[in-house]
């Protein structure tokens, strides 16, 4: 009785018409909540007193890592360091707004030092969530 080489094995799989392990991987991943690294991230964002001076290459220290490793993850799980961080200050100015600060309060609030960054960054965010 001869043996497969352990290389013809994904070979074999598809042959027999089984998912290879890396198709089982990403079939796993598909439509599951969000994962550590995210939640991680998120958690990290949330806690900040001023998300416009949010950085992905600062988040990713505090979390032990390398950015492009925390970045990898994060598109991994369908995501980006952008969008959470965009998510949370769209968040934060819904509520600013529905207690009635206006808009030069709120761009201090979040941590512009700058108005006009802020309304840049707000176009941004709002043409993004458009596009979405």
């Amino acid at each position: 009785m001869s043996s497969k080489p352990v290389s013809d094995l994904p070979a074999l799989a598809q042959w027999l018409g089984l998912p290879t392990p890396r198709q089982k991987r990403s079939a796993e991943k598909k439509g599951q909540p969000p994962d550590e690294m995210t939640r991680k991230v998120r958690k990290h964002i949330e806690d900040l007193i001023y998300p416009a001076r949010a950085r992905a290459d600062r988040c990713a220290v505090i979390l032990g890592i390398s950015p492009g490793h925390m970045g990898n993850r994060l598109r991994r799980e369908g995501t980006t360091f952008t969008k959470l961080l965009d998510t949370e200050i769209r968040n934060r100015v819904t509520i600013l707004r529905g207690e009635g600060l206006p808009e030069e309060g709120i761009s201090q609030a979040l941590g512009y030092d700058n108005f006009a960054a802020y309304v840049l960054a707000m176009r941004r965010i709002v043409k993004e969530q458009r596009d979405e």
